[in-house]
């Protein structure tokens, strides 16, 4: 695990294994949609960036991502 500009970096061994913990593990089973972070090898809850509480950039992403995907609106469950 790398630190740079305050950016951190992990093997993709370390994220597989987080990311298997956090899915499996009983001490993460309220952690649906929080955000972790790795520090000094443990895995930290935190609050993740100001962007991703914008409620109009995720409305416009996931607008965006059904053009891509060609789904129309009555095609999914979200309604942003």
């Amino acid at each position: 695990v790398m630190k740079i500009s305050g950016v951190t970096i992990s093997t993709a061994d370390f994220s597989g294994v987080s990311l298997a913990k956090v899915a499996v593990a009983p001490v993460y089973s309220d952690s649906s949609g929080k955000y972790f972070q790795c520090n000094v090898g443990q895995l930290t809850e935190r609050r993740s960036s100001k962007l991703s509480y914008d409620k109009k950039r995720a409305a416009k992403l996931w607008e965006d991502t059904q053009k891509l995907i060609h789904i129309k609106p009555d095609e999914t469950m979200l309604n942003l």
